[in-house]
Parts: structure tokens; sequence; C-alpha cells
């Protein structure tokens, strides 16, 4: 039934009705999405993609939804992230517990200092590039896994 009203060209708000309740009801238990940071990705951007994900997180609370953010201290939203990963919430309001969240970073080490790097003590940042790559805030450093520590023979 999924496969026929997907192919509808266009739905009506009964075969809509139609099409949740076979999403609902599917075996389905686990649902991905993935936001791109970079420099002009704003906490309102970042907040406008959650909105639907984190409505229907709470509607249907059984699901599982894993929220994947790729280069999140490219972006000027570290502390919005840091919220969302140390605190569990998003302007102060509790994420649902369905609701999973994986970041992918972009090295930020002293080796990687170079002269083109602006350097201060309240806004840390490298530049590789045409990029920004910012240091994480010292809460979110216990959540990072680098993966030239993997040991290949464990």
């Amino acid at each position: 039934q999924t496969r026929q009203l997907l192919k509808l060209e266009s739905l009506n708000s009964e075969s809509s009705v139609k099409l949740l309740k076979c999403f609902l009801n599917s075996r389905t238990e686990n649902l991905f999405y993935k936001l791109l940071v970079h420099p002009s990705v704003t906490n309102k951007d970042v907040v406008n993609f959650l909105h639907p994900i984190l409505k229907i997180a709470n509607r249907v609370p059984r699901k599982q939804f894993f929220i994947f953010f790729d280069e999140i201290n490219t972006g000027k939203c570290l502390a919005l992230f840091k919220e969302m990963f140390v605190d569990k919430c998003i302007n102060g309001k509790a994420l649902p517990p369905n609701v999973y969240l994986v970041g992918a970073i972009n090295p930020y080490t002293a080796a990687s200092l170079q002269s083109d790097s602006y350097q201060s003590e309240a806004f840390p940042v490298v530049f590789r590039d045409s990029y920004p790559v910012f240091k994480l805030p010292h809460s979110m450093e216990s959540l990072v896994w680098v993966y030239s520590s993997m040991n290949r023979n464990a």
C-alpha cells in the first residue's frame, strides 16, 4: 500500500493520512537526517532544520531519530551545538529521548595552527584553505573520538 501511495503524482488529504499511517506502522525503527554545517549556517538555520524532526519525534516516541551534523566546528553555532550535545536541549527545551545526535568535526590542533590563523582566547579559530575551523568548547572535548587512535588489531 505504501508503494502505491508513493507512486501517486499528488496526494490529497485522504491519501496523505493513509501514507502517514503506513509510515507509523512500518517496521522501520530508525530515521536518519543530515545537516552539513558551514560558515554561513546560523543558529536559526539549525533550529529550522530541527523543528520538524523534533515535532515528529515527540509525536512518534517509538521511532528513533538519528541526526548527523557534519563539520560542526566550521560554523558559528558552537554554543548551540554545545547545548544540544552536552545539555541535551535546544534553546532551553529538552530534546526528546528518542533523538540521537552525532557530529563530525575538522581537526583543530596546535600543530595545525599556521601563520594565516587567527587566535584569540575568546574565539580561537584556524583557517584551512577557504573555511574556518573553530575550537570546540571545553565541555564538548570529552565527546571527541579521534580516528587515528583506533586500534586495528583489537
